[in-house]
């Protein structure tokens, strides 16, 4: 399993290369889009997808450097509807291009997926199998 989930994030270096993001919700600050051509299940509960957030106005990170878009690897477990933030990286340009402003890859706690956006990444991510 590690060595797929390696295999997932390698291809999460070369995001801006991806070409169907599909919008799945909009706010206030972004509108958030996910990636069908990388996402991956593992057996019968497991499922990992691209999330992009396409930020609305310019951001800046805790270094006070600016970006515009993040790019999360999240990781879905189907069975208990739970997510978790595998890392993420910030833009400096929209839709994921750019150059790699900040990145985090501490992999993130499960939690509860109750968000109606959220839940819509899950159901796309899951249905992979």
């Amino acid at each position: 399993m590690k060595k797929l989930l390696l295999l997932f994030l390698s291809g999460f270096i070369t995001v801006a290369a991806a070409q169907e993001w599909i919008p799945y919700a909009q706010t206030s600050v972004a509108t958030q889009y996910f990636d069908l051509q990388r996402a991956v299940a593992m057996g019968n509960t497991t499922a990992f997808i691209m999330d992009l957030h396409d930020l609305k106005s310019e951001t800046k990170d805790p270094n006070g450097k600016t970006f515009l878009s993040v790019v999360y690897a999240t990781e879905f477990n189907c069975r208990k509807a739970q997510r978790r933030i595998l890392s993420y990286q910030r833009m400096s340009e929209r839709m994921g291009s750019g150059a790699v402003v900040s990145e985090y890859t501490d992999v993130g706690e499960w939690t509860d997926v109750k968000v109606p956006g959220i839940a819509r990444l899950m159901t796309a991510a899951c249905e992979q199998r």
